[in-house]
């Protein structure tokens, strides 16, 4: 005689079978030995296109009202041209944005023609270019920033070039000083014959993933 066993579909659940389940004498599984499972959450809603008139949903604040200004197209097309142009220069320091409307040259020395040239070429293009001088020329600052940080890695843990161009920014440990001023470099015997800018500053943290040399 044939017995025809019972079969229950269950709805909503997906069981995830690791194996053949040894069953208790009572014929149910023992709490070690149930299958895990696994529930099935909906995907979220996909977010709604962006209007083609430019205008935003009801209840959304654009750009402006939330304090960001929108970039011009002139900045970066000015931007990727200087970089070409004079990126690897020793007297080439930053370009600061100031508010989307005055981006700020950092320069040492006589601006060369040809780039005196190209902030000539965007004199109609909405936003200022200013140029500002530098006390030390920015290819020295940076080669400083690597020296010191070389040969004192035991008490400096940060160094950088200074944006305004007079000095290198340096941070010292901590544990060595918590408000490092001048005589804490010369105690330490950090010199350097362009002006130091200390302030205490914790070694940075290695990204997720990347092991530390």
């Amino acid at each position: 005689m044939v017995r025809v066993r019972p079969v229950l579909l269950l709805v909503g659940t997906l069981l995830v079978a690791t194996g053949c389940a040894e069953r208790s004498p009572s014929g149910a599984p023992s709490p070690d030995d149930a299958p895990p499972f696994v529930t099935l959450q909906p995907m979220p809603p996909e977010p709604d296109p962006f209007p083609e008139d430019g205008l935003l949903p009801d209840g959304q604040l654009s750009p402006e009202e939330l304090g960001a200004q929108p970039i011009p197209h002139e900045q970066f097309t000015f931007t990727e041209r200087l970089h070409a142009l004079a990126g690897e220069s020793p007297d080439f320091g930053v370009l600061d944005a100031r508010d989307r409307s005055v981006l700020v040259l950092r320069w040492f020395g006589d601006l060369p023609t040809e780039v005196a040239a190209l902030i000539e070429e965007y004199a109609g293009a909405p936003f200022d270019i200013r140029v500002e001088p530098t006390r030390y020329r920015p290819g020295d600052l940076r080669a400083e920033a690597q020296r010191l940080l070389a040969e004192h890695s035991g008490v400096v843990t940060v160094t950088f070039p200074r944006n305004e161009g007079d000095g290198v920014g340096i941070g010292i440990d901590p544990a060595e000083a918590a408000s490092p001023d001048q005589a804490d470099l010369e105690r330490l015997g950090v010199t350097s014959r362009f002006p130091l800018f200390p302030e205490a500053m914790g070694r940075p943290v290695p990204a997720a993933g990347v092991a530390a040399g």
